[in-house]
């Protein structure tokens, strides 16, 4: 499987307009090289992803940071962080 699993959250869902996509990954790339690569693909997903310290990552379940690898197969959930009260 040479594709990566997005799932978006929130207002990202929201602003992109749908909620997951496959993204071609022929070989492993950092996270952050990942999203800027998303980012190029449109008006709406430049305008959701350029301000990436407001957004979280999860590979496979896992919180992870913007230099994680991401692998073809893996998924990836970017969502906002949630504060409580």
């Amino acid at each position: 499987m040479n594709e990566v699993r997005i799932t978006y959250t929130g207002w990202l869902r929201d602003s992109i307009g749908h909620d997951n996509e496959l993204v071609p990954l022929d070989a492993g790339v950092p996270l952050a090289q990942l999203i800027d690569r998303i980012r190029a693909q449109g008006q709406a997903h430049h305008g959701a992803l350029t301000d990436c310290s407001r957004l979280r990552a999860a590979i496979n379940s896992q919180i992870v940071p913007w230099s994680t690898l991401v692998n073809p197969g893996d998924e990836l959930l970017l969502f906002t962080p949630l504060t409580g009260g």
